[in-house]
């Protein structure tokens, strides 16, 4: 906003160094009584007397006789007055005055340009738009800082269409003169191409952010438009490659890459990213992160990994679906007391989802232990089920098979235990 204020201040200023005969048959001139008070005015502005400045112009605006070009010049400088103490809406209602007067084009196109950059900073992008929109139809050239102004208000009114249009015409125009375009600029067409659902060209705005801005975040959407076009490998390479920057900074970035890893079966390349998460402190060390990671040791068929985040999952649980999944690692591994523990612990806290595997599993793990009453009762919990009825009876003839073994070898020794 500065730049086009400069102009403005430039103009008047010309207007004073050059005095009442600097008017031509484009611009009109100002009267001596005019052009003296707009000096005062001036010099009050320049030594930071902002209030002397303002009263001086406010009495110029008020004074009878003004032709309309004297008129809008003091109410331009008035607008500009009030910007500088932060009153935009002062400010705004000054310029508008100023352009319901015959000023020459030059200075409207100054004041217009300026107008709507102070309702844009007032949040008025509607009225921004508009005053914008009545600048860009005056203009012949330089017209890329208000196509950029533009486009932020509409990306604001959701007009993401033409946002999007606007830009790529500031875009194009610089990338064919050798120039590198803004990273602002970039950045708001890739959000608005977001917003349209256009993932080809979004693709295409990502690359060159990052050919010339490289950053975190432009890797991360680099990875979303490959997942929006069904691109998974290069979605997957390029997480991967921000991980390999160090580029991942939050909880969301860790799990999402791990996500990745996982859906793609390389289940223990997602458990290192969920360790190194964990280790740094920024992925959450919650009952539901902990369970990813052992499903991700588990994938592996790493179950003595997945055994310690499951214990500690469990331990912050008030379910028994970690103490379950705690069992099954520990079945797994042949360890079958302490799986027989977790399956017990599992059922006592209950909300367990499939609690009929669960039981055949409890079973199966005491029928390990040879411990056949454990066994036949944890297969009968199963009889009432339409789907698991048949299997568990199948595991009752076994354990009985079993029992009758071990008692005609001799080896049973408690069959309550």
């Amino acid at each position: 906003m500065s730049t086009t204020h400069s102009r403005i201040i430039g103009l008047l200023l010309m207007l004073l160094l050059t005095g009442a005969q600097a008017g031509t048959e484009s611009a009109p001139s100002l009267s001596a009584t005019f052009f003296k008070k707009l000096g005062e005015a001036q010099t009050a502005l320049q030594q930071k007397h902002q209030k002397n400045s303002r009263a001086i112009l406010q009495a110029l605006t008020e004074q009878v006789g003004n032709s309309p070009y004297e008129n809008g010049v003091a109410w331009s400088m008035l607008g500009f007055l009030h910007y500088q103490s932060g009153d935009l809406k002062q400010s705004a209602q000054a310029y508008e005055k100023a352009l319901q007067f015959e000023i020459p084009l030059a200075l409207a196109q100054d004041i217009r340009k300026t107008l709507g950059q102070v309702y844009l900073s007032d949040g008025n992008c509607q009225r921004a738009v508009a005053v914008f929109d009545h600048w860009l139809r005056n203009a012949a050239s330089d017209t890329d800082d208000v196509l950029v102004w533009s486009a932020q208000c509409r990306y604001q009114l959701s007009q993401f269409k033409q946002a999007a249009e606007q830009l790529q015409t500031v875009i194009t125009a610089y990338q064919a003169s050798g120039r590198r375009p803004k990273e602002s600029w970039l950045a708001l067409l890739q959000a608005s191409l977001a917003q349209m659902d256009e993932a080809r060209d979004r693709l295409d705005t990502i690359k060159m952010l990052l050919r010339w801005y490289p950053k975190a975040e432009y890797w991360l959407a680099l990875a979303s438009s490959f997942g929006q076009l069904d691109r998974m490998d290069d979605y997957l390479a390029s997480l991967a490659v921000a991980e390999r920057k160090s580029l991942l900074h939050t909880e969301t970035q860790y799990l999402s890459l791990a996500s990745v890893y996982y859906s793609q079966n390389v289940p223990y390349r997602a458990a290192h990213i969920l360790e190194q998460g964990l280790r740094q402190n920024i992925i959450r060390a919650n009952e539901k992160n902990l369970r990813f990671l052992a499903s991700c040791y588990s994938a592996a068929q790493e179950f003595e990994k997945a055994i310690t985040p499951l214990q500690q999952a469990a331990s912050k649980a008030d379910t028994g679906e970690s103490d379950a999944l705690l069992g099954n690692a520990l079945f797994q591994l042949a360890r079958w007391q302490e799986a027989a523990d977790a399956f017990e612990t599992a059922l006592n806290k209950g909300g367990i989802q499939q609690r009929d595997t669960l039981w055949l599993l409890l079973g199966q793990t005491y029928l390990n232990l040879h411990q056949f009453e454990r066994a036949r009762y944890a297969f009968q919990q199963v009889l009432p089920s339409e789907s698991r009825s048949h299997q568990a009876e199948q595991w009752i003839k076994y354990t009985e098979y079993e029992r009758t073994r071990y008692e005609e070898l001799g080896l049973l020794k408690d069959t309550a235990s």
